[in-house]
């Protein structure tokens, strides 16, 4: 993300502080749910194998993407069932097939940049990666 004055260094600002009653919304529901550290240990997995492609050439998965499918599967596990964790389940299964099938997407790309999307690098299976 660049900051320049053509786009609105205000602009940008203005859209990182809208995403946090979003995100402060997405935390209080996996702590009331009880999902907090499932939600805390997918997100750092799925952290990890992302910084790592990133960071490579290939491009190609690693061990890291087994660990994250893995933490992404006790998540859900763990968020089925649960009243308040229902919408953000689905939305996390929305958004990994948007991930998945529409990342090329013009239009999908300005939409994931306005919104907070928690489940970004998120797996939804490991056998896929076999």
């Amino acid at each position: 993300m660049s900051i320049s004055m053509e786009g609105g260094w205000w602009k940008t600002v203005r859209n990182a502080f809208a995403k946090v009653p979003e995100i402060v919304r997405v935390v209080h529901d996996m702590r009331v749910g009880g999902c907090h550290e499932e939600f805390r240990a997918a997100r750092d997995q799925c952290r990890r194998e992302r910084e790592r492609l990133r960071s490579m050439a290939d491009g190609k998965p690693g061990d890291d993407v087994v660990s994250c499918a893995k933490a992404t599967a006790a998540l859900r596990k763990c968020m089925e069932g649960k009243d308040v964790l229902a919408k953000h389940l689905v939305a996390m299964d929305d958004g990994i097939k948007e991930d998945e099938w529409r990342g090329w997407d013009p239009y999908m790309q300005a939409k994931r940049a306005t919104g907070y999307r928690w489940w970004t690098g998120m797996k939804n299976c490991e056998e896929e990666y076999y």
